[in-house]
């Protein structure tokens, strides 16, 4: 596909196509979106699913993370730590004798909902627990 000017309607006359330039992107998911983090925090995760393939492990570098970001490594440090006091993303720390290595992040794409019993007639779900952090 050649990136092009998206035209006001498509060629068939159908308003309202979507055109897909030929870039790479992040899904995110809209938990994520209503979760109690930064702006600062939300383009970390944002940044963070661009990195790994299909599973949710990551190793970016913080200073590669830092420079994506145009900020200070201290500023995604800042960052990372509210994603995983949100339950967001888990950092695992890597070694190799007495080199450090790249952090290893667990990224979470899903949220973790406690199963709720089966619902009877006339009982109402509460539209926030879908949200809460069940650690």
């Amino acid at each position: 596909m050649t990136p092009s000017a998206p035209p006001s309607e498509a060629a068939d006359g159908a308003a309202g196509t979507l055109f897909v330039e030929e870039q790479r992107f992040a899904i995110v998911p809209e938990w994520v979106i209503d979760a109690p983090v930064s702006d600062g925090a939300f383009r970390l995760y944002s940044l963070l699913l661009r990195y790994g393939n299909s599973t949710d492990c990551r190793m970016p570098s913080r200073p590669t993370l830092a420079r994506r970001l145009r900020r200070s490594v201290d500023a995604v440090d800042r960052a990372m730590r509210q994603l995983t006091e949100a339950g967001i993303v888990r950092v695992e720390h890597r070694r190799s004798g007495e080199q450090f290595l790249s952090n290893r992040y667990h990224v979470r794409t899903t949220t973790k909902c406690a199963r709720r019993p089966s619902m009877g007639a006339g009982q109402a779900v509460n539209a926030t627990s879908s949200h809460e952090h069940h650690p």
